[in-house]
């Protein structure tokens, strides 16, 4: 700083959110106790003066304002961005959705390879030979036991469902 050579004072840059940047100078290095008349808003604290000039309150400023533009721009771009993503969101949505049903028949793909299922025909009747419960296979790993169910127009059944114990 040229404040610290015309001065011949150590200077030390500090920074406070509140203040911003300013000097900090010993007391015991000023002649006299007098501060040059350069530094403005002293404070003392502690055997050292706090003080600012006005070439480091214009630095200030500028950091300030620079710090503002930045922020500006920033959230300028965002938002461009925010617009440009909602005129694609439409096709990303589509997109979403066949990824979906993508990994859904991925899925059943493989579970059907591993645990041996087949696709059921249809007809007017509905005949089950050894029905078995996907997650009930699952949970009971081999104590599952298959069920058939037969079913027409005329030959009807119900199912009951709800929680054990509950005198289904």
């Amino acid at each position: 700083m040229r404040d610290e050579v015309q001065h011949r004072l150590a200077l030390e840059t500090k920074y406070d959110p509140q203040r911003k940047y300013y000097v900090r100078i010993p007391a015991e290095d000023l002649e006299n106790g007098i501060l040059p008349s350069v530094f403005i808003n002293n404070v003392r604290r502690k055997g050292f003066i706090e003080c600012q000039s006005m070439e480091l309150l214009k630095c200030n400023q500028k950091i300030g304002d620079c710090h503002d533009e930045i922020l500006n721009l920033s959230d300028n771009l965002i938002q461009q961005l925010i617009k440009d993503i909602r005129k694609e969101l439409e096709p990303l949505f589509s997109v979403r959705e066949a990824i979906a049903l993508l990994d859904m028949l991925a899925s059943f793909a493989q579970i059907s390879t591993m645990r041996d299922y087949c696709r059921p025909e249809r007809t007017d009747a509905l005949a089950i030979k050894d029905g078995r419960h996907p997650i009930h296979e699952a949970v009971h790993d081999g104590k599952f036991v298959p069920n058939d169910a037969y079913a027409t127009q005329q030959n009807r059944f119900q199912i009951l469902t709800g929680c054990n114990m509950s005198g289904k």
